[in-house]
């Protein structure tokens, strides 16, 4: 696996690049999944329309603390 590090929070990642050449970031989600209406969703295998719970405000409050 290779390392990177995220623009909006500067904490790093990790990621493969699958035969396909796409960038696939290795993770475990504390928070877990949610659907687009923010229900909790328990474990899954490619369902349409996932996300990873976000801490509300996180990313903005982040670009505030950038003076971005």
């Amino acid at each position: 696996p290779q390392q990177g590090r995220r623009e909006d929070t500067g904490e790093h990642y990790t990621y493969i690049h699958d035969p396909d050449g796409n960038l696939i970031e290795l993770v475990h989600h504390p928070l877990g999944l949610e659907d687009s209406q923010a229900r909790p969703v328990e474990g899954t295998h490619d369902a349409p329309g996932l996300r990873w719970t976000q801490i509300p405000g996180f990313v903005a409050s982040a670009y505030e603390e950038e003076g971005a």
